[in-house]
């Protein structure tokens, strides 16, 4: 989270538990989609389907790498890569 808002704001929201609404996390750069909420209260599960759908169909086509970064002292990262044709 630290790399993402910065360090600062990554302790803020730490240390105060404070909740933020989605578009103040869109602003700070935490999520790359906010979406009004619809009546049956699933729209961020929809727009999660909608987005997957795009994706499936060019999985075939490419090699998916999931990476995990760890955090580790000095600020140093590692990356694990799991590949899958």
């Amino acid at each position: 989270m630290s790399r993402i808002v910065g360090p600062s704001k990554a302790k803020e929201l730490i240390f105060t538990g404070r909740v933020m609404d989605g578009e103040e996390a869109h602003d700070i750069g935490a999520v790359n989609q906010v979406v009004d909420q619809n009546d049956a209260g699933d729209a961020a599960y929809a727009a999660a389907l909608k987005l997957a759908e795009q994706i499936i169909p060019n999985v075939s086509h490419l090699t998916l790498c999931v990476c995990v970064f760890l955090s580790l002292s000095l600020s140093l990262s590692v990356c694990v890569c799991v590949c899958v044709n």
